[in-house]
């Protein structure tokens, strides 16, 4: 598991999702240093993000004991918009919540780079859907 923890470079994603290809704004490690990058790219490039749809895809490792959780990763996604030269969070059904990996699928799947991408291309697509309290990632797929 320490292996697959190494790999990830990057814990915090902001991508915009709203256009044929989807895009990364900016990377990092920390909620607030990413959100302060989108924030002064919105106020910069306000015409090229007017009306902007952003997912904010973060990587949470879990302790694995505890019984509310129902994996040892997760990636949360929360979505936002741009409006009126602001950077707005707001809740699109099915698309906003918690993925979770269990440590036994991670270690016989390993990480990839993929399933962020993949992830929010089925949530982008109508092809999947996050159930409260959270989906596993490859029941997103219709996969057992």
């Amino acid at each position: 598991m320490d292996q697959i923890i190494k790999q990830i470079d990057n814990t915090v994603y902001w991508i915009r999702v709203d256009q044929k290809k989807m895009h990364i704004l900016t990377k990092g490690n920390c909620k607030k240093e990413t959100k302060r990058i989108i924030k002064k790219m919105v106020v910069e490039e306000y015409n090229n993000l007017k009306y902007a749809l952003i997912n904010r895809l973060i990587i949470k490792f879990h302790n694995d004991k505890k019984i509310y959780n129902n994996g040892i990763m997760s990636f949360h996604i929360n979505n936002y918009q741009v409006l009126n030269n602001n950077l707005k969070k707001i809740f699109l059904e099915n698309k906003d919540g918690f993925i979770w990996f269990e440590k036994e699928w991670l270690l016989e799947n390993g990480w990839d780079k993929k399933y962020i991408s993949n992830t929010l291309q089925m949530l982008r697509k109508n092809k999947g859907k996050i159930l409260i309290p959270g989906i596993n990632y490859y029941h997103l797929f219709g996969k057992n």
